[in-house]
């Protein structure tokens, strides 16, 4: 993409929180019950290890090893932060090991997930190795399940998911969107997931998608165009980016049954949301396309004139052009874009010039004469002198390579006049030959001689003006044949 103006802001809205708010009250509105186990092992002497079920279809594991069992009991769901039980980064394994595989219906898996719960909660007063035991010959795999779920929850296990927004607006085409995901891991470092892993809602304004909305699903870490929709010379937009169910964070959902049963480490869906809102003001990049109207300083003039031509400068606002005139940042703010008018006097032809769409190759040209301008209104190019008689024209044109691309010239289109534009014409009427009048009084001889001197002296001069005339006219004739 050419060079991008823009302000590039970067929003940060985390969210690294579950929104278990309204599940807990929904939840907690009805008691729950533990309906007996789901997936695991009974040992030879009759304990479980394993997950358990609770009637709205969830799973868990139990939290506090050697308390009494929660099957066939109410059970609470609170909030476990509200009780204070674990440090926020053992809440983050918690949060880990039950999103991942409190539902799996693997029996290793499940009795791993189990053991693994207890290792950071609190064995009971028994050893890793005793509580694998419970799962007959596959005490060894489950006790490796196990500590390999903690090394990973350890490694892998999240205290907040945010979310980031970059937004620029180009001044040659359509603007780019990003948001990036990023989890804080337990060692405090972030870095932005692979782009795609999710999908969010991201509604815009002052601006649409490639598709003409202004809401789309956007996947994290992916370029999106977005097309400002401001007809002035610049355009703001903003955008409001919303990720939502994700499995990051550190929040705990647990079922309470009573002081002396144990609590349940419940199973729950990915809910921690990111949001992030970013804004951003540029110029538009809408083409812009001035044309001049002009007027010569003189319709009919004498040698040695002075001419001039007044420039009205203006816009044209058609279909997907710049209905105003054009703006660039220029570091400290927005300024308007300085456009050339070069002014090119041609002539002198000898005939009355004809409109043409194309100026003739080669034409015979007086001057040529620039004049910068800043937006719609009159301008006055610098003057030319005309020496010879004959027809002259002025035609102008604007050049976008003479505007620095940095300066708006990228967005400038360029424009040129017609030749011969009655408006432009200006007829050059050379002077009368000199005479001369002898006096009726005193000695002819006394005037004679100097009569004679001023007439060939006179005679010399039209005689010179009289040879460039006709080299300017043969030429003007030869380009206009």
């Amino acid at each position: 993409m050419s060079k991008r103006i823009s302000i590039l802001v970067t929003a940060v809205a985390v969210a690294g929180f579950m929104l278990f708010s309204i599940a807990v009250s929904s939840l907690s509105a009805r008691a729950l019950s533990a309906t007996g186990v789901a997936v695991g092992y009974w040992s030879t002497d009759h304990f479980w290890l394993g997950s358990y079920s609770l009637d709205d279809g969830t799973r868990g594991f139990c939290l506090e090893a050697g308390k009494t069992w929660p099957v066939g009991r109410e059970t609470e769901l609170v909030d476990g932060a509200s009780l204070g039980w674990f440090t926020p980064d053992d809440a983050a394994r918690l949060a880990y090991i039950s999103r991942n595989w409190a539902m799996s219906d693997d029996r290793v898996t499940a009795a791993g997930g189990q053991l693994a719960t207890w290792i950071i909660a609190g064995l009971g007063g028994h050893t890793q190795e005793e509580l694998a035991a419970r799962s007959g010959a596959d005490g060894d795999a489950v006790l490796a399940r196990a500590r390999a779920m903690v090394s990973e929850a350890t490694r892998e296990a999240t205290r907040s998911i945010a979310a980031t927004a970059v937004l620029e607006l180009s001044e040659s085409g359509p603007g780019r969107l990003r948001v990036e995901l990023s989890p804080e891991r337990l060692d405090g470092l972030r870095a932005n997931l692979p782009a795609g892993d999710f999908v969010g809602t991201v509604e815009l304004t002052g601006a649409t998608f490639t598709g003409g909305s202004t809401s789309a699903r956007v996947p994290n870490g992916t370029d999106v165009e977005v097309l400002p929709t401001s007809t002035g010379p610049t355009t703001e937009v903003s955008a409001t980016a919303r990720f939502a169910d994700l499995p990051f964070g550190g929040r705990l959902l647990v079922g309470r049954s009573g002081d002396d049963v144990q609590a349940l480490l419940v199973s729950t869906p990915a809910s921690a949301t990111a949001s992030a809102t970013v804004s951003s003001v540029g110029v538009s990049p809408r083409p812009m396309q001035p044309v001049v109207h002009t007027l010569t300083s003189q319709k009919t003039a004498t040698p040695g004139a002075h001419i001039s031509d007044l420039l009205t400068v203006d816009i044209d606002a058609g279909e997907d052009l710049l209905p105003s005139w054009g703006v660039f940042d220029n570091g400290t703010g927005m300024a308007p874009i300085v456009v050339t008018v070069e002014s090119r006097l041609l002539g002198p032809f000898d005939a009355p010039i004809e409109r043409s769409p194309d100026i003739p190759a080669n034409a015979p040209a007086v001057c040529t004469v620039t004049t910068e301008v800043s937006g719609p209104g009159e301008y006055r190019t610098p003057e030319c002198v005309v020496e010879y008689a004959g027809y002259y024209v002025w035609v102008e044109r604007i050049d976008p390579e003479a505007v620095p691309a940095d300066r708006g010239g990228s967005r400038v289109r360029p424009w040129q006049s017609e030749f011969g534009i009655a408006s432009e014409v200006t007829l050059v009427e050379g002077p009368a030959m000199a005479s001369v009048v002898l006096a009726d009084t005193g000695s002819r001889a006394e005037f004679v001689a100097p009569a004679v001197a001023a007439l060939c002296v006179a005679l010399g001069v039209n005689l010179v003006a009289l040879s460039r005339i006709r080299r300017a006219r043969r030429t003007a004739r030869s380009i206009l044949r």
